[in-house]
Formats: structure tokens, sequence, C-alpha cells
């Protein structure tokens, strides 16, 4: 019998060090425990100069049947930790078939088929809901910010709804802004959808659209209900089971209740060597076992860069931190005239 025809082509942008092993990892639970989405396309971004992959890790890809893209935007916002996705989905879209296209961040594993996202939905769209930049605070910063991007886009701020966010067994109830996190974001292929949302991200950083802050940290996020109001694309909202976050600041077994229904876990720092223990913990006692056994003899996530590596990574980053101060400052006349 022939494997079902894939609906979902994945993607993820990954440079080296850390990310490498975490993205081997990614796919390899994808290929494990995805159910019908275990023989999907998954395509590796390379998206801004660094050094090589590990030849380990090539050999991982080429087993685990990855195909490793280089692209380079020519924006100029190659310093912007998150735009360079959505450049990369646009890619994405002209190099597959499936209905489908999905960006994954690397520090997320597949604990089942992410079932309650099928092209028979109506929707061009697919993510969880955002719990931190939505959420209206005391100082006022979110609301500001959202108007700013409602601003920039020329989207009545009015349009934007208004959510009542369930309890889960980590998270109280609350209401929020329509915002997604953009960790796992999947879209309908041929709706244009990619193209809009890269153009709109950088529009908004180009113009000083920046968070009072946060600078530009959840500028995509934040763009997006933006722009599928906009553009009138529908969207639907994944339960937290198809994004569920646990962090390296928080026992990962305070989530063990809520991890045992979990399709698609966002792990954050929990692969770090200060909190493996934890981790693999976490998934025993969430009954995970076959993804505990196969995790266990790999151990925490390490650097396999060299020493040389390393320090070209290290001038990299300051380079592009220093480029981004530089663009930030010379935004912020632009943003003040955006306050509403």
């Amino acid at each position: 019998m022939h494997p079902p025809q894939p609906v979902c082509t994945l993607f993820c942008c990954v440079e080296p060090g850390p990310l490498e092993e975490q993205a081997v990892r990614l796919v390899e639970s994808l290929r494990r425990f995805g159910g019908g989405w275990a023989n999907s396309p998954v395509l590796i971004y390379r998206t801004r100069f660094a050094t090589s992959f590990q030849r380990r890790t090539l050999e991982a890809f080429r087993r685990l049947g990855v195909e490793v893209v280089s692209i380079r935007p020519n924006n100029g916002l190659s310093w912007h930790q998150f735009i360079r996705r959505y450049d990369a989905m646009v890619d994405a879209e002209s190099r597959t078939d499936t209905p489908l296209v999905a960006y994954v961040d690397c520090d997320i594993l597949f604990l089942d088929e992410p079932a309650a996202i099928t092209p028979d939905d109506d929707a061009d769209l697919w993510a969880a809901v955002e719990r931190t930049a939505n959420l209206p605070d005391a100082s006022g910063a979110n609301e500001l910010y959202f108007r700013r991007v409602a601003k920039v886009l020329g989207v009545p701020f009015d349009r934007l709804p208004m959510l009542d966010i369930p309890a889960s067994s980590v998270h109280d109830a609350t209401q929020g802004y329509l915002c997604f996190n953009s960790g796992f974001v999947t879209v309908r292929r041929g709706t244009g959808l990619a193209q809009r949302i890269t153009e709109n991200c950088r529009a908004i950083v180009r113009q000083g659209g920046m968070h009072p802050k946060s600078g530009f940290h959840f500028t995509d996020q934040v763009v997006l209900p933006f722009t599928l109001l906009a553009a009138g694309h529908r969207w639907k909202l994944l339960p937290d089971t198809h994004n569920f976050h646990v962090n390296q600041w928080t026992s990962p077994l305070k989530f063990v209740d809520a991890v045992r229904d979990v399709k698609v876990l966002h792990y954050h720092g929990c692969m770090e060597s200060h909190v493996w223990p934890q981790f693999m913990e976490l998934m025993r006692q969430s009954d995970h076992d076959a993804a505990a056994a196969w995790l266990e003899p790999l151990g925490a996530v390490s650097d396999p860069r060299s020493g040389c590596a390393k320090l070209v990574a290290r001038w990299l980053h300051a380079e592009r931190v220093l480029r981004r101060r530089l663009y930030m400052a010379s935004r912020r006349r632009a943003a003040a005239a955006l306050v509403p």
C-alpha cells in the first residue's frame, strides 16, 4: 500500500550550531510520530551568510529526505530574526505542489499528527493564539503597538477581533486581540497570503512600527491578523495541543497533565543540559513513552561547531545586533509619527 499523498510541505530556517541538532530532531519526530503528515516534504532554509552545517547534520538531512535550500532575500533586513521565514515561505510555495505550506520553529517536536489542520477547512491560515503580545496590559504598550501596525497597513483598528481566550491547565482565561503565535504557521498555497505577509512585515519595519518595549520582536505575529483582515483571508485558530509551550524557566513537570494530549510540542530551551533530565521525565510522565525512548539516548542538545566557527558566528551576531540598533535608532522618529 502506498503512503497517502502529503497535504503539507514543512520548512524551517536553520543556522549552524544548536539549531542543527534541533532541526534534525524536529524532522525525525515528524517521520516517527507525525501520522498522516509523516511523509511530508521538508525544506531547510539558509537565508543569510553563515558557516557550513556539520557533515553529520547533512547526512541526517539526506537520511530523512530533507532538501536544503539557500536563498538571500535582497531587502536589507537580514538582521531581523523573524521576517526571513516569510521570504522562505514564498520560496517554498514555488517548490512544492502540496495544498498547504507550514513554517515550523526548530524547537518543536511532533508527538502525533496535527489533525486539526486539513485542506478541507474553510481557512487560508492555521495557527495557535499568541498569549503574550496580544494581551491588554496596564501600560497600554500592546494596544499602542497594535494601533501602530493598523495605521501602517491601513486597516481600521476596530476591525481587529477581541478574543475570549479559554483557560487551559497552565493558563487562566483571559481576553486578547486576535494574534497568532508564529512558531507553527500553516498557509494555503496559491492564495498570495505568504507574499502579503512578507510585504507587510517589511512595511512595518521600514516605517518604524516598533513595540514600545520589545522593538521589532513581535512584528510578524501582529502583522498576521491585519494581513488576513485587509485581504479577506480566513483563518482557523488551533487548539493549544497543536503548539503547546513549555520552557526552561519553569519546571517542565508543571505541564505533565497538559502535555498528555499534545500533538505539537514547542519546547523552547528544555533540551539544554540543565533542564534535560526534567524534560525527559515530562515525556515519560505524560505518557509519551515512545518519544522518550527515542530521545533519551540522544542526550541534551549541544553546539557541534568548532571554536573557529563559533568565533565567526559571534562576529556575525555582533554585526547584526549593531545594524539592528542603528536601524531602530533611525526609525524612532518615524515611529513617533505613528502614535494614534
